[in-house]
């Protein structure tokens, strides 16, 4: 297939398409993930792209009408709010508890922890349930938190734990 073909089928500018020509797209894909040129850590920006429900997950589907343009210049800057990272360190001081009401009217609860990582120590603001669970653990404590959030305020790194973070003790 020519690149001008490829192009225009790419760009949505084809009358008809071929089940050949589409499986041509899919392996130049393939293809780029094959050849390590999209690997982890790569900026895409995917163009024309679409969510769609799969086996095993929401999958990211580029289709006929999409594009990838690998490493490009005028891709956006977002900040990564959630890890999969884990921190491990030793609990230092669990401060007392705060409760304060939603806009909802709901209870809401809030407590900040210090935990010592290496040679420095780091402030983790813990909400609602999470509090309960740090209030059963001591200053000593050595503890592992995995999927956590960070959020800029101030230009200063803030660690979140809610929800969906595990807290153990190790």
């Amino acid at each position: 297939m020519s690149e001008e073909r490829k192009a225009c089928i790419e760009m949505g500018l084809s009358g008809g398409i071929s089940l050949h020509e589409i499986s041509k797209i899919v392996r130049h894909y393939v293809e780029l993930v094959r050849k390590k040129q999209i690997k982890i850590g790569t900026k895409v920006k995917i163009i024309n792209g679409y969510v769609k429900e799969g086996f095993s997950g929401i999958e990211l589907n580029v289709g006929r009408w999409g594009n990838i343009d690998i490493e490009p210049d005028d891709i956006p800057v977002f900040k990564k709010e959630s890890f999969d990272e884990k921190i491990i360190g030793q609990l230092k001081e669990i401060e007392p508890t705060k409760a304060f009401f939603r806009d909802t009217g709901e209870f809401g609860f809030v407590t900040n922890i210090k935990i010592q990582i290496k040679d420095k120590i780091k402030k983790i603001t813990v909400w609602d349930e999470k509090v309960k669970e740090i209030q059963k653990l001591k200053p000593g404590d050595k503890i592992e938190i995995k999927n956590y959030k960070i959020k800029e305020n101030n230009e200063i790194e803030e660690v979140y734990i809610n929800s969906k973070t595990t807290i153990k003790k190790i």
